[in-house]
């Protein structure tokens, strides 16, 4: 998946985005205003897709596309391997299921960036 949607992100010029999307603590209260700024952002789906496709399954960390660590790993443990995927995306589809926010995301990058 190419990163081109990462210039439409509402994260992308915040001066404290470090401290808001990466906290020093991994309590749920920690990412409020992360989970605030994600809720607004027209590519959330999108970077939680990519977040799911790329980053190694035990070292999840930060806010992503609106879900914490914890939330990401509850959506991988359901998924399977393809959460946030295009092949997880069509694998929903093929089971006769609605497909989860963030394999829906990873299609909607399939189609809208495709290279």
């Amino acid at each position: 998946m190419t990163a081109s949607w990462r210039s439409e992100a509402a994260c992308l010029d915040m001066p404290d985005a470090e401290d808001v999307f990466f906290p020093a603590s991994d309590v749920p209260s920690a990412y409020e205003r992360a989970r605030a700024v994600c809720a607004g952002c027209p590519v959330a789906a999108l970077c939680l897709a990519d977040a799911l496709a790329v980053e190694p399954r035990a070292k999840r960390y930060g806010m992503f596309g609106g879900k914490t660590p914890d939330e990401r790993r509850a959506l991988a443990a359901k998924c399977g391997d393809r959460a946030g995927t295009e092949e997880g995306y069509q694998r929903h589809r093929a089971a006769g299921e609605r497909p989860c926010h963030a394999c829906t995301g990873a299609h909607g990058a399939a189609i809208r960036y495709a290279s």
